[in-house]
């Protein structure tokens, strides 16, 4: 009887951020999803302008939620908000903990060693499933945009493309930012969730 090895860390929740990803960007969710995410751009750039079609693009977006897969297209979108905030917070304690990790020992040299290298798997996973989210945001964009003259609920057929000062705000809103301690990347993908998933209502 062969055992399985165990999952390198980080990789059970890369899986299941892919994982969603690819149900979001397939039928039968693909449809509603692209839509829920080119209005949930808008919603982000309104409530920045603070702009009194907010309450319109709100109910709107209420309204797709009821539709078919709505309900669960929210789930899965803030199962993947979830799922990447903790493997960011992962990633930047496991930072933070080789640091503090002695070597003056062998043995402590050796559990240090081990420590950069669980550090940089967590990383790595964390920056992997990043770009599944980035990638699976895109394609939604893109499904938008060929379906915009179509679909009845697509107002603005594209998300806005200047939204990462809107985004900060609303990762902050979220208590989110560019990882700290672990790899300055600039923070781009991170903004760009910010709008994806700044809702707490998801």
């Amino acid at each position: 009887m062969s055992l399985l090895s165990p999952l390198a860390p980080g990789q059970a929740k890369l899986q299941q951020v892919q994982q969603i990803w690819h149900r979001l960007t397939r039928p039968p969710l693909a449809d509603l999803a692209s839509a829920l995410v080119v209005l949930d751009a808008e919603i982000a750039r309104l409530e920045y302008d603070r702009s009194p079609e907010l309450p319109r693009a709100e109910t709107e977006r209420a309204g797709l939620v009821r539709e078919g897969h709505g309900k669960e297209i929210v789930r899965l979108l803030a199962e993947s908000r979830d799922l990447l905030e903790a493997m960011e917070s992962e990633a930047e304690a496991a930072h933070e903990r080789k640091l503090q990790l002695p070597r003056d020992t062998p043995l402590q040299a050796a559990r240090r060693d081990a420590s950069f290298d669980t550090a940089d798997e967590l990383q790595a996973a964390y920056e992997t499933a990043e770009a599944a989210a980035e990638e699976g945001e895109h394609a939604l964009r893109s499904h938008a945009s060929r379906a915009a003259p179509t679909h009845r609920h697509s107002r603005s057929p594209t998300p806005p493309e200047d939204l990462p000062h809107i985004a900060v705000h609303h990762a902050r809103a979220l208590g989110r930012g560019p990882a700290g301690g672990v790899r300055a990347r600039g923070g781009e993908g991170t903004l760009r969730r910010g709008w994806l998933y700044f809702q707490r209502r998801y």
